[in-house]
């Protein structure tokens, strides 16, 4: 992510702090998984990256429905 964001390569740092997320969430961290995911949503909407959107809106909705 570090690297990606000092080249200011915004999908391949939305793409590693999304997967920071979902390793956050496979250890229980919701709210640090959902901290990340809504980092990485932030810059995919930026870029407008709609795919990828979608994907990180479905991932955040899983894990606040059960909240």
């Amino acid at each position: 992510m570090k690297l990606e964001r000092e080249i200011g390569n915004k999908e391949g740092e939305a793409q590693a702090l999304g997967n920071i997320g979902l390793i956050y969430d496979t250890k229980g961290d919701i709210d640090k998984a959902l901290d990340f995911l809504n980092q990485a949503l932030a810059i995919f909407k930026e870029i407008g990256a709609q795919r990828e959107i979608e994907i990180v809106e479905r991932n955040i909705k899983r894990l606040t429905e059960g909240r």
